[in-house]
């Protein structure tokens, strides 16, 4: 039976203990009291006792010394009256009964203590004695009914008392908790509404200061639920749209999307994977793919295959594994390529199985094609490679073939034009009528012309086969373009044309190669000179641009001469191209010098072109990017008008005649063509030498090791390049290692004049390189720069 709603309330339950917690107090204070009120009476008592005793003792004392008995019983009779002992008696100590009150005869008399029958009496016994001696007791009983009347006015006042509290508590409390347990009624039953969903009733906001706050507090509450119920609703709006949007993304994808739950069910699946897996009309929804296996035959195969690899993807997530499926109508097996992911909580527990799949078949269909494609590619390639390699190395052999005959037809041209050359100086020095000396200047010009054409072809080929390199020097601007003024000085002079200049460029050190700027000059100069009938030859030297690194500069060489055609500008600098390649035209030449000059500017970061107007003069310019020199050096040296390869007049040659002075030295020879070695040796003779010959290699190294053992070592070798048995650079090898001819002087004299071969000869020993033809004066030059006691000596190779 349930109790009534007053007994169930908060209120009651507060009354309830607030009783028992009194009831308990009010019973400890009560107990506490009588404990105290009991000690005190007996403490009394006890006192009381000692102060009788002696009172006692002086009162008996002669009565019992004359042994007046009577008087001893009238004594204890008063005593008993006067005070509240309940009986007395005096005994001997043999217990004869001497004298007492109130305490029958018949009966024994108790032993000192609480009366058991009767508890509010006390039994005491006093000794008495007499000189000394003891000669009687004193028994008496003392009453205590006075402590009992006591603890029953003390219960019966603090009963009252207590009730009175009780009462006034329970007022007290049943008003303080009406009070209260209004308020929280109120707050239960918003509380109520509140679960009820409406948060925005009125909370008490008067009263004790922790209903306020506890009311302030519970309206937080609703108000925070509120807006966490508001929150969680626009965040399950959004989940949905969210979901909504992944829902149609999935769907839109071409590849085959299937979740599944811990358990392996199928939850939710796309367009494609209905369509790929024949799910249009099954009920897929919370099947396994063991359970498809059974309901669907044809995919059996494919959903076992799937559990399987379902089982796998759990232990190792990330796996892709290819599957095999036959479609539902009976089509060959089409390959898929899947991707299973597990999906797990941050405690690692299994939430889902994200599948991936994509339709590979066609893919795999093509990369079969194309394996095929590549491996026919591949021979392709291969054949095409083989055939490339052979073109490339027909190619480098043709090549190579190539300068091989250029540099062989480049000796034999340059052989016989060094005794040509030879033979002219010789002949001019026996002695010529005016017109013997035209028509050797006639055969020296004709020379020289052949050897120019040598020397543009072996230029042009060596830049068209990469081999033509550029060195970085110090430059000395001024000495260069001086210099090649001078080389064009002579043939201007007899045109009586005017040379000038124009120099425009930084004061600043600067690096760059001034053999090709030099011949670039050169180049246009010498054209200038020929094509210019009258007027003047400017060159104009300018800077372009400059940065930190480097500095572009334009050199221009501008003439009063005809002037070009502008039909002909665009092919002017192709290789054996002329303003005039008809078989009427008035100058000669091959047509390489513009083409080698524009070849030259590329390599050293420029260009080349012309400006010209027809009947008026042209300008033919190249630009050089030359970078900086961070230090100041020596300019390195030049080419001079005397080592130009253009023809020596008689004045020259009886000029360098007189320069060249006796020497009387023994050097050596070694030059296997006859004529040249004839020619060499009486010009040698010309100037006091000692020249003993060799027509090889081997011999050369023969006569130095007998000159050396007979300690008269040559004090010079002219060394050819190009002989039988032994050439000249392992001839100089060996001749390098005898002892005490590290140096002795070896200079090249060769019409190998590549610039490799310079290297080459170099490379094996050798101090110095002349190219044939051979000027005398070069020769002579050069000989006396080595030979011993010579102040222009180099220190070193």
């Amino acid at each position: 039976m349930p109790l009534p709603g007053f007994f169930r309330s908060l209120r009651f339950r507060l009354l309830f203990a607030s009783l028992l917690i009194q009831l308990v107090f009010i019973s400890l204070i009560i107990g506490n009291s009588l404990r105290l009120v009991d000690a005190h009476l007996h403490q009394h008592v006890d006192e009381h006792i000692q102060s009788a005793q002696s009172l006692y003792k002086t009162a008996l004392a002669a009565p019992l010394a004359n042994r007046d008995y009577a008087t001893a019983h009238e004594i204890l009779a008063s005593l008993q009256r006067d005070s509240e002992l309940d009986y007395l008696m005096l005994v001997t100590p043999d217990g004869q009964r001497l004298a007492g009150t109130a305490w029958k005869t018949e009966q024994p008399l108790p032993q000192a203590g609480r009366d058991p029958v009767n508890p509010e009496l006390m039994h005491v016994i006093l000794p008495i004695e007499l000189y000394g001696q003891h000669y009687a007791d004193l028994h008496y009983g003392i009453s205590l009914r006075f402590i009992a009347q006591t603890r029953h006015d003390l219960i019966v006042q603090s009963a009252v008392i207590s009730f009175g509290g009780i009462l006034l508590s329970l007022l007290a409390l049943g008003l303080s908790g009406y009070w209260l347990t209004r308020h929280l009624g109120t707050l239960a039953a918003t509380s109520q509404r509140i679960a009820a969903g409406d948060y925005q009733l009125p909370l008490p906001q008067h009263g004790p200061s922790e209903i306020v706050t506890l009311s302030h507090n519970f309206m937080q509450m609703s108000q925070a639920i509120a807006q966490r119920i508001t929150d969680a609703e626009n965040a399950t709006a959004a989940l949905r749209d969210s979901n909504k949007l992944l829902t149609g993304f999935i769907d839109a994808l071409p590849d085959i999307v299937v979740l599944k739950d811990s358990s392996g069910r199928w939850l939710q699946i796309n367009a494609a994977a209905e369509k790929n897996l024949g799910l249009e009309n099954f009920p897929w929804l919370g099947k396994t793919h063991s359970e498809m296996a059974e309901l669907r035959p044809v995919f059996r195969e494919f959903h076992l295959n799937g559990a399987r690899s379902d089982e796998y993807a759990w232990q190792h997530p990330g796996v892709q594994i290819t599957t095999e499926y036959v479609n539902q109508n009976g089509a060959p097996a089409r390959i898929i390529e899947t991707r299973k992911i597990a999906l797990r909580t941050q405690e690692g527990l299994p939430i889902a199985l994200a599948t991936i799949a994509r339709d590979i078949t066609e893919t795999r269909r093509i990369e079969t094609e194309l394996e095929h494609y590549r491996k026919h590619l591949e021979e392709l390639v291969a054949e095409r490679t083989n055939e490339l390699m052979l073109a490339k190395l027909a190619a480098e052999q043709a090549s190579s073939a190539k300068s091989q005959f250029l540099a062989n037809i480049s000796h034999e041209i340059r052989t016989p034009l060094n005794a040509i050359t030879g033979m002219a100086h010789l002949i001019r020095r026996g002695g010529l009528s005016e017109l013997q000396e035209k028509r050797l200047d006639t055969l020296e010009q004709a020379s020289h012309h052949l050897l120019e054409i040598i020397n543009a072809v072996l230029d042009l080929a060596k830049i068209d086969a990469g081999k033509f390199t550029l060195k970085e020097a110090p430059l000395d601007l001024d000495a260069l373009l001086d210099t090649a003024l001078a080389m064009v000085q002579g043939r201007a002079r007899d045109k009586q044309l005017e040379l000038g200049s124009q120099r425009h460029w930084p004061t600043l050190p600067l690096l760059g190669d001034p053999t090709c700027l030099q011949q670039a000059l050169l180049n246009y100069l010498s054209n200038a000179v020929k094509f210019t009938a009258r007027g003047s030859i400017q060159v104009i030297v300018e800077t372009l641009a400059s940065d930190a690194t480097s500095v572009l500069l334009r050199f221009a060489v501008q003439d009063t001469g005809p002037g070009i055609a502008p039909d002909v500008l665009p092919r002017l600098f192709e290789p054996f191209e002329q303003g005039d390649n008809s078989s009427t035209r008035q100058y000669g030449g091959t047509g390489l010098g513009l083409s080698i000059t524009r070849r030259l500017a590329e390599l050293m970061g420029g260009c080349a072109g012309v400006d010209s107007t027809l009947g008026q003069g042209s300008t033919f310019w190249f630009t050089a990017r030359l970078r900086r020199s961070e230090t100041q050096q020596d300019a390195a040296p030049l080419l001079t008008p005397s080592d130009s390869a253009g023809p020596v007049s008689p004045t020259a040659a009886r000029q360098s005649d007189t320069t060249a002075q006796p020497y009387p030295h023994r050097i050596l020879l070694a030059e296997d063509e006859p004529i040249n070695r004839e020619i060499t040796q009486m010009l040698l003779d010309e100037i006091g030498l000692l020249v003993d010959c060799a027509v090889d290699g081997q011999e050369a190294v023969e006569l130095v090791t007998r000159q050396q053992a007979a300690e008269q070592p040559y004090a010079l070798i002219l060394m050819d390049m190009q002989m039988p048995k032994m050439d000249g650079l392992e001839a100089t090898r060996r001749i390098r290692a005898l002892p005490d001819l590290q140096s002795l002087p070896i200079i090249a004299m060769t019409a190998n004049a590549f610039a490799e071969d310079r290297e080459q000869c170099f490379a094996a020993g050798m101090d110095d390189f002349i190219t044939k033809p051979v000027k005398p004066e070069i020769l002579f030059a050069t000989v006396h720069r080595w030979l011993p006691g010579s102040e222009q000596r180099p220190v070193t190779r």
